[in-house]
């Protein structure tokens, strides 16, 4: 299965807003098999490697988070897991502007996404799927210019 990027509207059929009993009829959701709880009623879904994890505030879907396992997640007909992750963040930057740096995240706030594991910035160089042992890309997805950081750094690509 392909999972469309939708900046600020959620990934595949995932949508933001949706409630966990909506979240589990999707087609290849079905039932979490573990439930976490966090602080203020949030929650989160895990379902496997293959399947989107799902965070919840207030019964909402308020963030979408994906690993490479997933599969093709697909933005602008690129798809984020395939290609280089070079071209990924050059291609992203060039869609959204510059990206900024949080705790080895990049995030575009433009497109509501957070990139882990795409770029290495204390070594200075992109992640080599082909040579690196660990291949631990991950993409997060926001419905909003979140989240709230208390202090990033910009970073450029192009």
């Amino acid at each position: 299965m392909n999972w469309v990027v939708l900046p600020h509207e959620g990934l595949g059929p995932l949508r933001f807003g949706m409630a966990p009993s909506e979240v589990a009829v999707q087609t290849g959701m079905g039932r979490p098999r573990h439930v976490y709880y966090g602080r203020a009623g949030s929650t989160m879904e895990y379902r496997g490697l293959g399947v989107p994890l799902c965070e919840f505030e207030g019964g909402a879907l308020t963030r979408i988070r994906t690993g490479r396992q997933l599969g093709a997640v697909v933005f602008n007909g690129i798809d984020l897991y395939a290609a280089a992750p070079g071209e990924v963040l050059r291609f992203l930057e060039a869609v959204a502007g510059q990206a900024e740096m949080f705790r080895e995240i990049l995030l575009f706030r433009g497109l509501g996404l957070g990139l882990s594991g795409f770029y290495d910035p204390c070594d200075g160089r992109f992640c080599n799927p082909a040579v690196d042992t660990h291949d631990e890309r991950a993409i997060t997805l926001y419905p909003s210019q979140q989240p709230v950081v208390d202090h990033s750094e910009p970073i450029s690509f192009v």
